[in-house]
Formats: structure tokens, C-alpha cells, sequence
């Protein structure tokens, strides 16, 4: 697979202390995927978090712009109850649905998410798998 990505456009840069790599993908089918990778440190609270986002998500995606997966680490634990503000200030301000996964550290929290705008029907499945070199677990998705 790796032998045969095309990569349309890739960025790597630190916007207000979050490290965002931005990449666009021509999947097998001919569809264009928008990949964002997100690192947002702890130390910023919810409200600053979003205020970042909107600043970042605005900048990579146009709403008519081709599906676009935004995943990293959030450090927002989604398998808290206030979470769900931030799942539903993804959804409400850029479309995009939250993919639950169950705990994504060896910690037992989930900071780490997926968020997209592709349709369900397009997507064959994701989850975690195991890493010996991080106490967060990776993420993978698989399209069709």
C-alpha cells in the first residue's frame, strides 16, 4: 500500500502550541481523503481547545471541500460525561461525527479520537491496536 499513496498535499506546522500534519490522499476508489493529525497538549482547557480548532479545522477544511478525517490525541477524555460538549461542538460546528472507540491509553482513558464527515456506508470499520512504544494505543480506520 505504502509503495502506491498518492499524497496530493502535505503541511506540518504548530498553530497556537498545536502540532497539526495535514495530509490529502487519493484512496484506491479515486476519492480524495483530507487527513488531519492533531497533537493539543493537556495543559489547555476546553474552552481554549476549541477556540484553537476553530482556527485550525477552518484552515484545512472547506465545508464542500472532499471527506476529511481529523484524528490525534485531543487530551479530552471521551469516556468522561463532559465530554460529550466536546463531541457535540465537533458535530455542530464542522459536520463531523464522532467515532467512538472504548479506552485509547494503557490508562484506561480515550484521548485520543476520530472525527469525519464520511458517510458511514464508506466506512468498513476502526478501533485500537496495541503498541509496545506508547502508553496510547494507535488508531485505524479502514474505507472502502
Amino acid at each position: 500500500m505504502k509503495d502506491s499513496l498518492n499524497i496530493r498535499y502535505c503541511s506540518r506546522e504548530t498553530i497556537e502550541n498545536i502540532q497539526v500534519f495535514s495530509l490529502n490522499v487519493v484512496l484506491y476508489s479515486g476519492k480524495t481523503v483530507k487527513l488531519i493529525f492533531l497533537y493539543i497538549p493537556p495543559k489547555l482547557n476546553l474552552t481554549e481547545k476549541k477556540n484553537v480548532l476553530l482556527n485550525i479545522i477552518d484552515k484545512f477544511v472547506s465545508l464542500h471541500a472532499d471527506p476529511v478525517l481529523v484524528t490525534g490525541d485531543f487530551n479530552v477524555d471521551n469516556l468522561l460525561p463532559n465530554s460529550e460538549n466536546f463531541v457535540q461542538f465537533m458535530k455542530e460546528r464542522f459536520n463531523l461525527t464522532y467515532l467512538p472507540t472504548n479506552y485509547t491509553t494503557d490508562y484506561g482513558s480515550a484521548l485520543d479520537h476520530f472525527y469525519t464527515n464520511v458517510i458511514q456506508s464508506d466506512i468498513e470499520g476502526w478501533g485500537t491496536l496495541e503498541s509496545y512504544y506508547s502508553d496510547h494505543k494507535p488508531l485505524y480506520i479502514i474505507l472502502k
